[in-house]
């Protein structure tokens, strides 16, 4: 399960996750700018449920910045999570996916997920400059991850 950017849900999803028998884990959110932000996760991570947090997220395409995840303030969050020993989901459009490949390179210690391939636009069927960049992550073996999921959302669901 993956959460919106809200560290209440956050707390929701995982408290959901202990009392299902069908959720593996959550990907959840919480505040990367924070300077508390490790202190965060570490409170989520030895709540009593806090075991089935597995990730965190943010909806970075959201973000009016594209190289959001390239601030200093970010950067230091990143480093939290990997130091929290959890996953980063990326979740990307066209306009982060460069910010997005510099992130992966920045942290090669910390595991990364691509959530829904970053979202090519399908509709519109323009995947040129999207797989040139995704070329980006090429040599990023064993600490990136793509998730194959989403990319309805992005299609012409009437043709």
């Amino acid at each position: 399960m993956q959460t919106w950017n809200d560290l209440g849900e956050t707390w929701d999803f995982i408290e959901t996750a202990a009392n299902t028998d069908f959720v593996a884990g959550v990907v959840g959110w919480v505040d990367l700018t924070d300077p508390y932000v490790a202190d965060t996760l570490a409170e989520l991570q030895q709540s009593p449920n806090g075991k089935w947090l597995v990730g965190v997220r943010h909806l970075i395409q959201t973000e009016s910045d594209p190289n959001w995840l390239l601030r200093d303030d970010v950067c230091r969050g990143l480093q939290a999570v990997q130091d929290a020993g959890l996953v980063y989901d990326l979740v990307p459009n066209l306009p982060q996916l460069p910010a997005a490949i510099g992130t992966t390179k920045a942290f090669p210690e910390l595991r990364f997920v691509l959530d829904h391939i970053s979202k090519p636009n399908i509709k519109n069927r323009e995947f040129d400059v999207w797989a040139e960049l995704m070329q980006g992550f090429r040599g990023e073996r064993g600490h990136v991850w793509c998730k194959l999921s989403g990319m309805i959302t992005e299609a012409d669901w009437q043709n």
